[in-house]
Parts: structure tokens; sequence; C-alpha cells
């Protein structure tokens, strides 16, 4: 399984982050693409052992496509630094690729605020996870992942310079079945993603 993390100005967050995947059994191999980073980015990454260390023009989608073209895992798992995947991970996405016509999913949004966050904002914070399982949509802030053959196939994500997660879908095609985690991940002013994943959206 490979990780691919677009950076930008990530100074602070990048070697822990990358640490805790490096450390995390399961995950086979960490990429983590700069896009052009005007603070420590870069070195502060390069600094931990074992991870792959890309750069690449500003956008979103340009980041994700490179990290993704070097990748040589059978799955991908995209990520942002800002985010944390919970507790076995790499199992819950096994698990779930390995479902009969699952080929993609994400995992379910779960926030917090950090110390001096806007409280304000704590009330519409679920709306995004509702958003994503209505639309079956996911944000990138879900860590996303997909059978690297698939995404492949599909052509992978958009190099736009704004790419979102529109572009997800095609990985998808349009009989293939995409899943959702019920565990959150982790994303900083205010989200943590951690996951278990089903068979479908609900």
């Amino acid at each position: 399984m490979s990780v691919v993390l677009p950076a930008l100005d990530e100074a602070a967050r990048v070697g822990p982050a990358l640490r805790a995947l490096v450390a995390t059994p399961g995950i086979d191999e960490v990429v983590l693409v700069d896009g052009g980073s005007a603070d420590d980015t870069v070195a502060r990454a390069e600094a931990v052992p074992g991870v792959l260390v890309l750069r690449c023009g500003r956008g979103r989608g340009l980041q994700l496509a490179t990290g993704a073209r070097h990748a040589t895992g059978d799955a991908l798992l995209f990520l942002h630094v800002d985010c944390a995947l919970p507790p076995g991970a790499p199992a819950t996405v096994r698990a779930t690729l390995a479902q009969r016509g699952v080929v993609a999913g994400a995992f379910r949004l779960q926030h917090r605020l950090e110390p001096g966050g806007a409280r304000w904002i704590r009330p519409l914070l679920p709306l995004a996870g509702g958003h994503a399982r209505r639309s079956r949509v996911p944000y990138g802030d879900q860590a996303l992942f997909v059978r690297a053959d698939a995404y492949r196939r599909a052509g992978g994500f958009a190099r736009w310079r704004c790419s979102r997660t529109s572009t997800w879908p095609r990985a998808c095609g349009p009989r293939a079945r995409s899943a959702s985690s019920t565990r959150p991940s982790s994303r900083a002013p205010a989200a943590t993603p951690a996951a278990r994943c089903g068979p479908r959206w609900p």
C-alpha cells in the first residue's frame, strides 16, 4: 500500500505526520509531493527516513497525479498532511478493497477543534460528512483509497491547478462500487479521520 500526500507550506506538521505513517504496519510506501512550499516542508520531509519526496508545480490535482505516478503499491491511499488515520487503517483498506466490486473508498470525517480554534464553526462541521454521504462524492480530507489498477485504467486525477474530489468518481468507473468508512480520519483546524469501511455508502 502506498500513501500519497500533497503538501504546501506544511513545515509545522509534516515531520510528525510522515514519521507516524512510516511506522504504521501495513503501509509499504510513503510519497510526499510538494507543490512549491516557501517554508521548510521539503527539508523536513527529506529528513524522515523511508519517505519519497517529489516536487512539482502547484495544484492539488497535479500533486496527487504526480505522487500516484511514482507510487508502486497495489493500493493507493491519498491523505492530507493535516489528517491522521485511525488505528488499523491499512487492514481496513485491504478488507474493503477485497470486497467484490469495490475498487475505491473513503474514511468518514471526525472533526476536532484545535486549541484556539473558532468555536462557532463546530455546529457546521458535520455538514461536510453528510454532504459526502448524500452525494457519494467524498472530500479529500476523508483519506481516499483506490486499487492502483482501477485508478490507472480510469486515467487518475485530472492535473488541474485546483483539482478537488469532484474528479474522484473517475477512478471508480460507472459500474464499480465505492465504500465509505464509519470511523473518522483527522484534519487540522477542525478534523480527524478514522474508519471502519462498509460495502457501500450509507
